[in-house]
């Protein structure tokens, strides 16, 4: 394959005028869409709360899973997650983030806290394996005389 000459190749310019004011329009869309939605979520209204649900799990999950690998954790840690926010709509501050930063930041903090679990549950079971392998290795109990293993 021959390479392109250097005339063929696209140079990246800025957004035209057009295209910025276009993009500007849908982040203040989005943003207008997402303060309606925040104010039925937080005025305890659940078609509000699905609308914020489906809307959102299907990028939280995806989240979750990367950090978790598992699928059946990363449902339950979505899960908790959810009912935070459900709980705690009053954290929302808009001037300090968008709706889904917040929804991100919540689950993230949730897989986070779940693998950190995860990891000492581990070093427990880990540390009890290693206690119990080395009793043994001590020598002959008081239960192994009693049966007359010694």
């Amino acid at each position: 394959m021959l390479p392109l000459p250097m005339s063929d190749v696209p140079l990246p310019f800025p957004p035209s005028r057009k295209e910025a004011a276009s993009s500007e329009a849908e982040r203040q869309s989005r943003a207008e869409a997402d303060r309606e939605m925040m104010h039925c979520f937080t005025s305890g209204d659940e078609t509000g709360f699905a609308t914020f649900y489906r809307r959102f799990a299907p990028g939280l999950f995806s989240l979750v899973y990367r950090i978790l690998q598992d699928p059946k954790e990363s449902e339950d840690v979505l899960q908790e997650a959810f009912v935070q926010m459900w709980k705690n709509t009053a954290t929302y501050d808009p001037s300090r983030s968008s709706l889904f930063t917040w929804a991100v930041m919540i689950s993230r903090n949730k897989a986070i806290d779940r693998l950190r679990a995860r990891q000492r549950r581990f070093r427990v079971v880990e540390a009890a394996i290693a206690e119990a392998e080395a009793a043994p290795a001590a020598g002959a109990g008081p239960a192994d005389e009693a049966l007359g293993q010694s």
